[in-house]
């Protein structure tokens, strides 16, 4: 866990001079952590902690005279874009060539489970003429981009790749069906096929009817 910092625990440091540390409550310490810019692989980081007996940072809980302190420098490891990532949308059918859009979200994680954050990700549709769009990453590794559907119906998957610059992953979500609209027929309207024909139907039964009334006659 992260080293709390308040009124009664502090985090100071200053560099080591010819291996050696400054003493305990020297001027030489300065608040915080040095930069990774502003020293050399060569110098030696000196750590002096100021931690509550009893407080968040003592491991025994208990303000007993005695401060458990495991506490050191360290930066948490993160393994590379693990298959165990998810991807889903929250869609499972669309109308082809409308307005109807999905999202599809991607949560990075490695092979023990960790959020990944800061990863590049990207994605490509099953369906040629369907498009996903740039994702914005939020906190916790979760990754948001836009689905839009073409013209074409089908079913219709995303795949996506995760990737931290040098190992990358590639996940596939569900199928989601893309549904094609039909054109069924439209009854009235100006020059429609539809009521051209209506009235040739019509116009042939007029002329059925005429013949049969002439032969009565």
């Amino acid at each position: 866990q992260d080293f709390v910092e308040n009124a009664t625990n502090a985090i100071h440091s200053a560099m080591a001079t010819s291996g050696t540390c400054p003493e305990p409550g020297s001027a030489a310490y300065a608040p915080g952590l040095p930069t990774a810019d502003a020293m050399t692989p060569e110098q030696t980081i000196c750590l002096e902690l100021l931690i509550e007996d009893g407080g968040p940072n003592d491991m025994d809980g208990v303000a007993n005279g005695t401060v458990v302190d495991p506490s050191g420098i360290a930066t948490l490891y993160f393994g590379p874009p693990s298959s165990n990532s998810t991807i889903s949308i929250d869609a499972t059918e669309l109308k082809a060539g409308g307005n109807e859009t999905a999202t599809v979200t991607v949560t990075a994680v490695d092979p023990d489970g960790r959020a990944l954050e800061g990863m590049t990700v990207s994605a490509s549709a099953s369906l040629s003429d369907a498009t996903v769009g740039d994702f914005t990453e939020s906190a916790g590794g979760v990754y948001t981009a836009t689905l839009t559907p073409g013209k074409t119906g089908g079913e219709l998957t995303v795949t996506a790749t995760i990737s931290d610059g040098s190992d990358s992953v590639s996940i596939t979500s569900a199928v989601v069906t893309i549904k094609k609209s039909g054109g069924g027929c439209t009854v009235g309207g100006s020059g429609s096929s539809d009521s051209s024909m209506v009235i040739m139907l019509l116009a042939g039964m007029l002329y059925l009817f005429r013949r049969k009334l002439f032969k009565m006659q």
